[in-house]
């Protein structure tokens, strides 16, 4: 969706988890997010962007693992 001088994507990724993430072993789990970005317009480039996306989603999915507390991201 689109306005003079915003832009909003609706996004939603798909990733299986393949390499070592933060200590934790690979697990071969697939997991999704959703999440909108909105974009701010000037002069026909991006000059500010807001992005919200479903973390707790993410962390309630099936296979999901939680980032031990000394973790750091």
């Amino acid at each position: 969706m689109a306005d003079g001088y915003s832009v909003t994507v609706r996004i939603t990724v798909r990733g299986t988890h393949t390499e070592i993430f933060h200590g934790i072993a690979v697990t071969g789990w697939q997991t999704e997010i959703t999440g909108i970005a909105i974009r701010r317009i000037g002069n026909g480039k991006i000059i500010e962007e807001w992005i919200e996306s479903d973390q707790p989603g993410l962390m309630q999915q099936p296979g999901s693992f939680h980032l031990p507390a000394q973790a750091n991201i």
